[in-house]
């Protein structure tokens, strides 16, 4: 029996949101092989959602630090800084062979507890990786030597988007050589559209047949950008009544200021009839059959799983015009681009998008076609294959 490659992703928590999908999603395609271990370290205390289970399904061990990162007092600190010998030593008794971390928070208490794991505990994991997923626009310039010194220990820094590389190779700094873009993969398979299911999501939100139906998928987040919909979803509804908005995610507590921010502009400004918040799902992959239109106002994003989903679903897709996102869209070719942060411009890309939605089906193919060219699953399987397999049989 051949000896299998213990991997440990350590994630600052297991929420819903896409990072934690794309580990399990990883997880999931590796499991095929009968080369690895799987360990989920959740760095804060997370909630049981379908993708904590998800991974579950797949690990050996799911452990939970139980630290803060948010509103630390001085015994938090302590907490923190002891808990990394806890971290260092679940590496040194699991015997895990690749350690991979995930943007900031993760990647710097990660990294420093493999340092301590290897010269305090005296074991070092073959491989140590940082995954980035995002252009981190509110990361300061001691963020950044952060992360250039200790890229002197990782042996990889896997970028999920050319524009989340050459965003950390110019803040960063860190050396050419350690980077390596891994695009992030969906499953085509599974992303099928199905206008047989459209009529049951109808029935379960409460709509008609006649309205024109806008989907988000994300976070309430800083990063998602949803104030700029919401204000430009403002103006359309009165011109198109029955336009209706679905915003489908949750939010992250360190960020109620911000889903209290959207929430207030569709309450004081009457729109709680046209749009409707609701909860993440495991069956989002169904429920994308009932956008006629499908938006994504991100201010910042490493390479959206959402996005790439709708465009497998031959939705159409109107983004804004961010670096990752125009790695997915050409504008007017398989969707549509707006300026980022403008709401008008939203509007006015919306709007005529919405004039012409019924003529625009040929725009729906062509983003599927796309995604299957450049965004394949097996080809993102295969190359953490080759990543994270340390004891490759001939």
């Amino acid at each position: 029996m051949h000896q299998k490659t213990k991997i440990l992703n350590v994630l600052t928590v297991i929420e819903d949101g896409g990072m934690e999908t794309l580990v399990s999603n990883i997880y999931e395609g590796l499991s095929s092989y009968d080369d690895f271990e799987f360990y989920i370290c959740s760095l804060v205390n997370s909630k049981k959602t379908f993708v904590f289970d998800k991974l579950e399904k797949y690990c050996k061990q799911i452990f939970v630090l139980s630290i803060k990162n948010k509103g630390l007092s001085v015994s938090d600190y302590f907490v923190l800084f002891t808990k990394l010998f806890v971290l260092a030593s679940f590496i040194k008794k699991n015997k895990i062979d690749v350690v991979n971390s995930h943007d900031f928070f993760s990647g710097t208490y990660t990294r420093i507890a493999v340092l301590i794991s290897r010269f305090i505990y005296f074991y070092s994991p073959k491989k140590n990786y940082l995954t980035l997923h995002n252009l981190f626009f509110w990361l300061n310039s001691k963020h950044h030597f952060v992360n250039r010194f200790l890229s002197k220990t990782t042996d990889t820094i896997i970028c999920v988007s050319r524009s989340v590389f050459e965003y950390s190779f110019e803040k960063d700094k860190a050396k050419l050589h350690k980077y390596k873009i891994v695009l992030n993969g969906i499953n085509e398979k599974i992303f099928i559209p199905d206008e047989g299911l459209k009529d049951t999501y109808l029935n379960e939100f409460n709509l008609n047949k006649n309205d024109i139906i806008i989907g988000n998928i994300g976070t309430l987040s800083i990063r998602k950008g949803h104030i700029y919909l919401v204000k430009a979803f403002k103006e359309l509804v009165k011109i198109h009544p029955n336009l209706k908005l679905l915003i489908i995610g949750s939010f992250r507590g360190h960020e109620k200021e911000i889903k209290d921010e959207v929430f207030e502009y569709v309450d004081d400004n009457k729109l709680t009839e046209s749009i409707s918040f609701i909860d993440a799902r495991s069956d989002i992959k169904k429920i994308y059959n009932i956008f006629d239109i499908y938006v994504m106002s991100s201010v910042s994003e490493g390479l959206s799983l959402a996005a790439i989903e709708a465009m497998l679903m031959q939705r159409i897709c109107v983004f804004s015009d961010i670096g990752p996102f125009k790695e997915l869209v050409t504008d007017r070719v398989n969707g549509f681009l707006f300026t980022s942060r403008d709401a008008i411009s939203l509007q006015e890309k919306l709007l005529w998008v919405i004039n012409n939605h019924k003529n625009l089906g040929h725009i729906g193919v062509k983003a599927r076609d796309s995604m299957i060219s450049k965004f394949s699953f097996r080809r993102m399987i295969a190359d953490y294959y080759d990543l994270y397999n340390c004891y490759k049989v001939s």
